[in-house]
């Protein structure tokens, strides 16, 4: 039959495999969509996740010789306890300070993670271990169970992800606090006039619902699949999960069917990294673009016929000057990036290792592209002075590594040093001028140039 190319009893491992990818992005992505829902915006559920799985790990490193049925229990508490906590220092700061929790959650996702490097290389490390950063294996009373050990290695962490799913679709779509959840995320005004909780109790909520899942996450991975913590314990699920909270439509129900399409963009882009050598960003690439079309559609695609009076021709508008300043952005910054690689592919497969890209390009509004272009007035002038620096430069080291047989490595970083001082320099000249056409403008850029030609 057609279908049997498609599906081999024999290959159960990969629905595993499937279920061991999925899991973590599901539980992540459940809460965040709480989060979201509520007009609070989390984006440091990575780091959640890092600190659900130490706080697990904390009891037994404090307890190394502790074996009961209560260990696991106690650990996935802990894990719990240990995310959401961590997800409620952004709620506090946005309460207390009114500081914006998109930048304080994701920088916390970088303390959590240079944390969990010291502590696998530092106190945690297992002695026994040959000096690898890593922590000694998870007891067997530590250690998750699988669901079906004869056919694959899947636990049970996609049943506490299917669990929460559909615990948080009950929650958001038949009680109370899910209404509170999405009146206080829509309009505030009117959930005061609603009578509801103040606003800050909802940013607690929802930072501690989606901190404590994703810390769930956290422990289920590590003494699941990886069975000890080592410096990554993540490919970047909590990051990856707002991929999957968008793709679900922000419905728990709908996020384990995007949950399940991502794991498995995971699985093949693993496959095609090891069949063909495809780089592992493409993979994160791919799920980029399922989002970008996602939100287009939303934007490009008309509403059907009976609701189409409920959008304005401004609010229709708005929405195609915001794709269209999205577009451009994304033009803007992809326009120098795709023109250097080009360059760097030419560079690279004839041989030459050259780390001084960055010197070529004049180091924006303070490179020689943009003194020529203000001292002329002329783009396209500043557009063949970047070019004529750029190639200069090349030769430069071009000169330096072949005639002087100095080291690849160290020239280009060494002139790359160079380009940037330089860029710094003619930066502050041209900061200083009190008028950009002026003549004192041109005479200060015309002397710093010959300052560092010289």
């Amino acid at each position: 039959m057609p279908l049997s190319g498609l599906w081999n009893a024999d290959d159960v491992w990969q629905l595993h495999e499937l279920a061991i990818k999925a899991a973590p992005l599901i539980m992540i992505a459940v809460g965040l969509s709480v989060c979201y829902l509520s007009n609070n915006w989390n984006i440091g559920a990575e780091g959640q996740l890092i600190m659900g799985a130490l706080a697990a790990r904390s009891f037994r490193w404090s307890s190394p010789g502790f074996e009961s049925w209560i260990v696991l229990p106690l650990m996935l508490v802990l894990g719990v306890l240990g995310g959401a906590a961590y997800g409620a220092l952004p709620a506090f700061l946005k309460t207390r300070f009114n500081t914006n929790e998109i930048l304080t959650s994701l920088m916390l996702v970088y303390v959590a993670q240079l944390f969990l490097d010291w502590v696998v290389r530092g106190p945690w490390r297992d002695p026994k271990g040959f000096n690898f950063p890593q922590t000694v294996q998870f007891n067997p009373s530590a250690v998750l169970p699988e669901i079906m050990p004869m056919s694959g290695r899947a636990n049970w962490g996609f049943v506490f992800a299917l669990v929460a799913a559909l615990v948080m679709w009950f929650l958001i779509s038949k009680t109370l606090k899910g209404f509170e959840v999405k009146v206080l995320g829509q309009s505030p005004r009117a959930g005061r006039f609603c009578r509801l909780p103040p606003r800050r109790r909802m940013v607690y909520f929802a930072f501690l619902v989606s901190g404590g899942l994703a810390g769930l996450a956290g422990i289920s991975e590590v003494s699941g699949a990886i069975g000890q913590l080592q410096p990554v314990i993540s490919p970047g699920y909590g990051f990856t999960a707002i991929i999957v909270a968008f793709l679900g439509r922000l419905n728990p129900l709908g996020i384990v069917a995007a949950g399940l399409v991502l794991a498995l963009s995971y699985l093949g882009g693993e496959a095609a990294q090891m069949s063909i050598g495809v780089s592992d960003k493409a993979v994160r690439a791919f799920q980029v673009m399922l989002l970008f079309f996602v939100l287009a559609c939303d934007t490009l695609i008309p509403l059907p016929h009976p609701h189409r009076h409920m959008v304005g021709q401004g609010e229709g508008s708005c929405r195609m000057a915001m794709l269209e300043s999205i577009l451009l952005t994304i033009a803007t910054a992809s326009t120098p990036l795709l023109i250097a690689a080009v360059g760097e592919l030419v560079v690279e497969r004839s041989g030459v290792l050259n780390l001084g890209v960055r010197r070529h390009d004049g180091d924006g509004r303070g490179g020689p592209a943009f003194g020529v272009a203000l001292s002329t007035g002329s783009p396209w002038l500043g557009v063949a002075a970047a070019i004529v620096v750029g190639a200069l430069f090349s030769l430069l080291f071009g000169f330096l590594t072949l005639t002087l047989v100095t080291n690849q490595v160290a020239t280009g970083l060494a002139l790359t040093l160079l380009g940037l001082g330089f860029s710094e320099c003619s930066a502050s000249a041209s900061s200083a001028c009190p008028a950009p056409g002026s003549a004192i403008c041109r005479s200060l850029i015309f002397q710093t140039y010959r300052w560092s030609a010289g």
